[in-house]
């Protein structure tokens, strides 16, 4: 009996140990496992939103026969008594508005708070489309227009610049998809949108990923905007703007020459 005590009494330290052992490695399984299930909770809401955006309602709505919209104005812009309000509100946003914008202009629209100068743009984006009159490129409504060739004929700023989590060089590339901009592109465009200095500072120039979502990320605050200018002067596209403090004319028409 004295030497099956003494077996017992030399396998406790040995089964301590096995015991702690295999609790080390649950408790590492689990963190693991807790790691991922916030991981996946993360992915999941970049994932609601897309799926919320793709299940929205098209409240625009293209023609069959939608006639091209023109390479660049040849007359100008025009709202034409238009009245809007924006969906699910009371308030009117425009009423009986006309205005007449001629081609190779710089236009400013000046109004309080709450006037319309936004809505402006975005009508003329066509992201909406008037409850009343017309918004027209050249004699032409908008509405008879293919929507995606109306929305590269302008490049926007608004009040609060957008700011993407990639790159400095790929925030500003997303200003023309289409033509995919190159280095010399949009080097040139930093540079007419005075951001040279600001991109200069970053850490990695103009590979510098922004935004605070992805690891190693820059949050350029304030400075973003400039980022966005630089956006809007990648494409050919005439510019509009929606902001009252820009340090410099954004056209509704082509650039002037001469």
């Amino acid at each position: 009996m004295d030497g099956v005590a003494d077996d017992a009494a030399a396998d406790q330290p040995r089964d301590l140990a096995l015991f702690f052992q295999a609790f080390n490695q649950g408790q590492g399984l689990a963190g693991s496992l807790l790691a991922s299930v916030g991981e996946a909770y993360s992915n999941s809401l970049f994932l609601g939103d897309l799926f919320e955006f793709l299940s929205l309602d098209r409240k625009v709505v293209e023609q069959e026969r939608a006639l091209p919209a023109p390479s660049a104005l040849g007359q100008g812009i025009s709202f034409d008594k238009v009245s809007f309000r924006y969906p699910g509100s009371n308030r009117v946003a425009l009423q009986d508005f006309s205005l007449a914008i001629p081609a190779g202009s710089i236009t400013a629209v000046v109004g309080r708070n709450g006037a319309g100068k936004s809505t402006l743009v975005k009508l003329l984006c066509r992201l909406y489309d008037p409850d009343a009159g017309s918004v027209r490129i050249d004699g032409v409504d908008l509405r008879q227009m293919r929507v995606r060739e109306v929305r590269r004929l302008v490049t926007v700023l608004m009040q609060e610049p957008v700011q993407y989590s990639a790159t400095v060089a790929e925030n500003i590339a997303l200003g023309d998809l289409a033509a995919s901009p190159g280095p010399g592109v949009i080097e040139n465009a930093i540079g007419e949108a005075g951001a040279e200095e600001i991109v200069t500072r970053l850490p990695e120039g103009q590979k510098t990923l922004l935004g605070k979502w992805f690891a190693g990320g820059t949050d350029l605050s304030v400075a973003s905007g400039s980022v966005s200018r630089s956006r809007g002067h990648s494409s050919d596209a005439p510019r509009s703007s929606s902001s009252t403090s820009l340090p410099a004319p954004w056209t509704l028409g082509p650039k002037p020459t001469g």
